[in-house]
């Protein structure tokens, strides 16, 4: 991988980059790993202590999920192009609250800094680890107010909101995704999002299609979706999903 490259992404995506020596740089432009992954690949589970270091993505769409023992899952957040896992931090730091994992969902080109680097890195420069801190501790308070949403609003906002982050990330009314991916999403059954779906076609909201759904009006989602779920988004995407 051309070392420019390296380098532009660990700029781009490290918030603590310019607060780093040049030999600290140059560590990490030259130990850093580009990797590419299928979509669907498990590419960070803080349990799993042969888990990369940090992740940042250059190239795709990955999520991030927790995992209940009996196989559900529930997803916080997306990130995209040249955006750093945040909460694979903690893994480093000593400081997992829960067990957090980052999926693959498309092709992904991902830049990897070796857990060994980092955990010298963060012993070594003060400034980097207090920052590291900062950015997880505000996406832990981030994560907090989603699981709030989820305790405190109905499914059918919840579904509602999906579609509308779907279309945003998607840039387009039509978006690619199952009913079983959506209950994924939400930590519910594929039935409760049919259901809700079904409802939603009989409104003339979406259409639905096969492993499609267009949404056809967004204002009535978004009344839907309601403030506090609006509100959420809005800390985690850098504008509103309308």
């Amino acid at each position: 991988m051309n070392r420019s490259i390296t380098e532009s992404v660990l700029k781009t995506g490290l918030p603590f980059w310019e607060h780093l020596t040049k030999i600290e740089k140059y560590d990490l432009i030259n130990n850093s790993i580009m990797q590419e992954y299928k979509s669907g690949a498990l590419i960070h589970r803080c349990t799993d202590v042969n888990s990369p270091g940090i992740q940042i993505i250059r190239h795709g769409k990955a999520r991030v999920f927790i995992s209940s023992p009996d196989g559900k899952q529930l997803t916080l957040q997306r990130i995209g192009d040249y955006q750093l896992f945040v909460i694979g931090i903690s893994c480093l730091l000593n400081e997992t609250i829960f067990d957090v994992s980052l999926e693959t969902e498309t092709q992904c080109e991902v830049l990897l800094i070796p857990r060994v680097l980092c955990k010298k890195l963060f012993d070594s420069n003060v400034m980097a680890k207090s920052i590291a801190i900062d950015i997880l501790v505000s996406s832990f308070a981030k994560t907090m107010r989603i699981l709030e949403a989820i305790a405190f609003t109905s499914t059918r906002s919840r579904v509602a909101n999906a579609l509308i982050e779907q279309s945003f990330l998607s840039g387009s009314s039509v978006i690619n995704v199952t009913h079983a991916s959506i209950a994924a999403d939400l930590g519910t059954t594929r039935e409760v999002v049919t259901r809700i779906l079904n409802q939603f076609k009989d409104d003339g909201l979406v259409t639905l299609q096969k492993q499609k759904i267009q949404i056809d009006k967004k204002q009535e989602l978004i009344n839907i979706q309601g403030d506090y779920l609006g509100h959420i988004n809005n800390l985690l995407y850098p504008k509103p999903l309308k």
